[in-house]
Formats: structure tokens, C-alpha cells, sequence
């Protein structure tokens, strides 16, 4: 009798149920004391019960009004083609390869429900869609079939090659062909164990009237590429160039070749613009002394015998010298090769380091004139300048004070040059001394006072431009020394000073030093590279080995020798072997 009042009771008090059918919410009530079913919102929807927006989970009945809203939306598939500026690539981005849809996914009853949507791929991305999306985008050409398949294929997001055109062939600029060494050196190197024999000199490479020295080899056009969508692209055009010559030698009418017109030898020399030209070769037989008097040559110069007391040679090419410079000076704007030098003087070069020094300031002093030159020029037109009466006379006046305020750079360049060229041992160009020593002199001090107008602040900017650019064409071949012997003597050269044996109290000068012997008492000043056998002497005798920055090397120091390289500074005490310091 309870088991049937207790089936009796269980039925009258049935719990409500909540279910989801094709999308739409279905509520069923619970009968007698029932519980009634429960509501949550799941990611992706909002739940509304009543037009209230519910977060948590909610008891329901079928009377109330129950609606659920996606808050996810569907994702359409997403891609666009991106050609690169020059037109030669194509990219695919795929951003999403397929479509998605979602909807509410259905449920069946249930006394407690968390609503959740359902994902669904609609479409995906094909290869219709891409070529399609080509075609808007008017590429044609260099379509990768293959890469389309795999990104069909895989369905990836990412940024894909596409399509690639043809570039254009790079075009051949013209160029010269020198049909000559232009090595400097003039002579054989020798090791310090080998016999020097001075007689055995590499000769001067010579060339005859009416020999080729250069060739210009025309320019050639590159071929025309194609773009992506299908556009010729033109090549760059190639470069020309033109055979620049000096003197003894000459180019041909069509340009393409240049004839020596002297016999001689071949030099080409310049920065940017290189000039060819073909030096005499001048031949001393016998000593230069009284006799002969000085020697002045505007080639090279060879040397058959001594250089005697008090006698010079000074050449705006190389000097050879088969035997001993004695009481001389050597003034050469190539090389030197001499045997002996004793209480004498050689220099090698154009001072070269000078000279480079000198084109950098000229071109940002340069710059500056010709800002000095704008800002004064602005001033005058100011309405308060015009009413000026005696403006010429304020010119002066207005320049001093831009130079003091505005441009001090200008007067520090200048004094830089100044102090330069003090420092230079033998006289430069006139007309360069002249813009150094009489034109910019004109900026400095209380002289632009003098100053009345501005096209001669117009004309000093030129005139320095002129000679910045003339700097130019300096050699680059730095000019170099060797000698079998030196004693009491003055060495400097733009390039590498060599010594085949030993260097008594003596100074000497370079980009890189060589001393195959000793060199006891005086200087080596190197820019670079220092090498000795042996420094100094037992005796102490004081010597300096000095470096600007780079390295040195020494078998054998004696003390009282002074090491200097970059900032490192040592007196040698006691005999030190096989010193290096970099």
C-alpha cells in the first residue's frame, strides 16, 4: 500500500524540463512540487529572459519569454593580393581560408541547460576565388599555378608568393681598360740578406709615341623585364664615361682610345676623375755636381751616379739615384731609390695627408660661405634693413656679426687651414697659397668690415668649391722611399720609407717604416706600420719610435728608446726582445 502511494506521489511532483529543437527554446513546468528547469548562457550567446539579460543561471517557466542572441559573429572568408612597389611580386594574404557560420546548438530536455552554439563550415577558399581575385587585380603574368594548389590545399592563414615577373637585365656601364701597369715603384725589392746591386734596377715602363695606352669599352643596355601585370619595365641606363688625359698623351675622335704622344712612361693618377698622362723620363749620366748644376725636371728622373754637397734634384715624377745622395736634397713627386744617403734631405709625395686634410675643409668651408652668404641675404631683405640709408657701409658690419654669432665654424676652418700649411715644408700651388694666404683672410679678424657687397662672399664660396674640387684629382699612389743606407739625414714620404740596412741619427717619416738593420739615435715618425730589427744602441743613445696608430715591431730594443704607439708611452730600460705593441 506505500509503494503505490509513493509512485502516486513521485508522479504528481515531476520536475520541469528545458530543451533546444531546431533552435527554438522549448520549456516544459514541473507538476505538484516539481523543480522548475534552469537557463545559463554558454560562450557565444546572451540569454534574455522577459527582455532582461541574464549572467547567471535562472529559473524559467513556460510563460515567460525566453530568446537568445549570438554574439559571435560568422567570419566570411577573408583575402586580398598585395604587389610590391616595383610590380615584380604578388602576394596572397590570407587572412581566414574558409567561411564560418554559427548557430544555437540544439539540446535535448533537460532540468538544467547552458545554452552553446555550434560552428559550421559553409565554404571554403578555392582556386576560382583566387584567380578571380588575380583577374580584378589585372595579374597575368608569372602566376604560380602550383603555389595556388597548396594554398587551396592546406587552408592557412599566411602571406604567400603568388606570382613573380621578370626583372630587367642589370645594363653594362662603360668602362676604360688600361692597356699599361701603373705601379710607381719603379725598383726591385730586395730582402735584407740578398746582395743590393742598384744597377739591377726594374726599369721604367716605357711607352713609345703612338702607342695605346687606354681603351674605353662602350656601355651596354640590360634587356626590358615585365611586371606582374604583364608591363614592360625599362632597364636603368648604363653609365658612360670619358678618357680624361693631361699631358703627352691623346684621345681619339670617336673617344674610344687614347695615343701616347711622347715617349716615357705611363701615369694615371686622381680621386673621383682620373686623368692619364705620360711623364718624360729624364737620364743624368755621371754625378749631379757643379758641374752639371741642380737638377729641375718635370718627369722622372734616373741618376747614373752621386748626388754631390750641396747640389738638389727635384722632379714632379720618380728619381732614381744608382749611387749616394751626399749633403742633398731630393724633392720628388713620385718615388726615390737611392743607395747612401748622408746628411741629406729626401722627400717623397705631394704631402699627400696635407693636401686630403686640406680638400675635406675646403668642402664644408665651402658650405658654410654659402649658408653665411644665405642668412646675410635674408637679413637685407627684412623691411627694417631697407630703410637703411647707407647699406653698403652696414654690409661689413653685418657679416662680422653673423661670422661671431651664427657661423664661428667659418673662422675656427680657416685658422685650421692656416696652421696646416705652416706645417708644409715645401711651397704649395701659388694659387692655392694665394686663396689661402690673401682670400679667406677676407673672413677673418676685422677684415669683413671691409666687405661692401655680397657677391664677394658669392665669389670666395666659388673660389673655394674650385679648389676642393681640384684637390681631387691629387694621386692616390702614395709616393715611397728606398735607401740601402742612411746617416744624419731627413726621410719623408707619403707612402713607405724602406731601409735596406742601417739608420744612424737620423729622422724619418711615413705611412709605414722599414728598417731592415739598426737604427741607432734620432726619430721614426710612422702612420701606421713600424718595423725594426734593432733600436737604440748600448751606449743608450736616445731614439724615438713613434706610431700614430696602428702597430709596431722591434727584434731588439736598447734602453733609452722611447716606444710611443697611439696612447701607449714607454722608455725602454733594459734591453727588451721581440717587442710588439698594437
Amino acid at each position: 500500500m506505500s509503494n503505490l502511494f509513493d509512485e502516486l506521489t513521485e508522479s504528481a511532483n515531476q520536475d520541469g524540463s528545458i530543451e533546444i529543437n531546431k533552435g527554438k527554446i522549448i520549456v516544459t513546468d514541473p507538476q505538484n512540487y516539481g523543480r522548475f528547469p534552469t537557463i545559463s548562457p554558454g560562450n557565444g550567446v546572451d540569454v534574455f529572459v522577459n527582455g532582461n539579460k541574464i549572467d547567471k543561471t535562472t529559473a524559467v517557466s513556460e510563460k515567460d519569454k525566453i530568446e537568445v542572441v549570438l554574439n559571435k559573429q560568422g567570419e566570411d572568408i577573408d583575402f586580398d593580393v598585395e604587389i610590391t612597389k616595383d610590380g615584380l611580386e604578388a602576394y596572397l594574404n590570407i587572412k581566414n581560408p574558409v567561411k564560418k557560420n554559427y548557430s544555437i546548438q540544439d539540446h535535448p530536455p533537460t532540468t538544467d541547460l547552458v545554452v552553446h552554439i555550434r560552428e559550421y563550415e559553409s565554404k571554403e577558399l578555392t582556386e576560382e576565388d583566387i584567380n578571380f581575385e588575380l583577374l580584378k587585380n589585372n595579374i597575368i603574368f608569372g602566376v604560380d599555378k602550383n603555389a595556388i594548389k597548396d594554398i587551396v590545399k592546406n587552408k592557412k592563414k599566411g602571406r604567400y608568393l603568388i606570382a613573380k615577373g621578370l626583372p630587367p637585365s642589370p645594363p653594362r656601364d662603360a668602362y676604360i681598360e688600361y692597356l699599361f701597369n701603373n705601379k710607381q715603384d719603379l725598383l726591385s725589392r730586395y730582402n735584407s740578406e740578398e746582395k743590393i746591386n742598384f744597377k739591377e734596377l726594374n726599369q721604367i715602363p716605357p711607352v713609345e709615341v703612338g702607342e695605346v695606352l687606354a681603351v674605353k669599352h662602350p656601355a651596354k643596355l640590360g634587356d626590358k623585364g615585365i611586371d606582374v601585370r604583364g608591363n614592360f619595365i625599362e632597364p636603368e641606363l648604363p653609365k658612360d664615361v670619358t678618357i680624361k688625359v693631361k699631358d703627352g698623351v691623346k684621345v681619339t675622335e670617336d673617344g674610344t682610345k687614347a695615343i701616347a704622344m711622347i715617349s716615357g712612361r705611363p701615369v694615371l693618377e686622381g680621386h673621383k676623375v682620373k686623368y692619364l698622362s705620360v711623364v718624360p723620363v729624364y737620364v743624368h749620366n755621371g754625378n749631379v755636381d757643379l758641374s752639371s748644376g741642380n737638377i729641375r725636371f718635370d718627369g722622372d728622373v734616373i741618376i747614373t751616379g752621386n748626388i754631390t754637397e750641396g747640389m738638389s734634384v727635384v722632379s714632379k715624377g720618380n728619381v732614381v739615384v744608382y749611387g749616394d745622395a751626399v749633403g742633398s736634397v731630393i724633392h720628388a713627386r713620385g718615388c726615390v731609390k737611392v743607395k747612401k744617403v748622408i746628411s741629406s734631405k729626401i722627400f717623397a709625395g705631394e704631402n699627400y695627408s696635407f693636401y686630403y686634410k686640406l680638400a675635406k675643409n675646403l668642402g664644408k668651408l665651402e658650405k658654410l660661405i654659402f649658408k653665411l652668404f644665405e642668412a646675410a641675404e635674408a637679413v637685407m631683405k627684412h623691411p627694417e634693413y631697407q630703410k637703411i640709408s647707407n647699406k653698403k657701409e652696414v654690409i661689413g658690419i653685418l657679416v662680422k656679426k653673423l661670422l661671431e654669432s651664427k657661423f664661428p665654424d667659418i673662422t675656427n676652418i680657416i685658422e685650421e687651414i692656416n696652421c696646416n700649411t705652416k706645417e708644409v715644408e715645401f711651397n704649395i700651388d701659388k694659387d692655392l697659397n694665394r686663396l689661402i694666404k690673401e682670400r679667406l683672410i677676407k673672413l677673418q679678424g676685422l677684415n669683413p668690415l671691409k666687405i661692401k657687397s655680397l657677391q664677394e662672399i658669392m665669389d670666395l664660396k666659388q673660389d673655394v668649391q674650385f679648389f676642393a674640387e681640384k684637390l681631387s684629382e691629387i694621386p692616390t699612389n702614395l709616393s715611397d722611399i728606398t735607401a740601402a743606407y742612411v746617416q744624419n739625414s731627413l726621410l719623408r714620404a707619403d707612402g713607405t720609407v724602406e731601409v735596406l740596412s742601417n739608420v744612424y741619427h737620423s729622422k724619418i717619416i711615413g705611412q709605414k717604416v722599414k728598417v731592415a738593420g739598426f737604427f741607432r739615435g734620432g726619430e721614426v715618425f710612422a702612420k701606421n706600420t713600424l718595423i725594426i730589427k734593432e733600436a737604440g744602441s748600448k751606449t743608450a743613445v736616445k731614439t724615438l719610435l713613434e706610431v700614430e696608430k696602428g702597430s709596431l715591431r722591434v727584434d731588439l730594443v736598447y734602453p733609452n728608446t722611447i716606444l710611443k704607439v697611439g696612447d701607449f708611452n714607454k722608455k725602454v730600460v733594459k734591453e727588451e726582445y721581440y717587442v710588439v705593441i698594437s
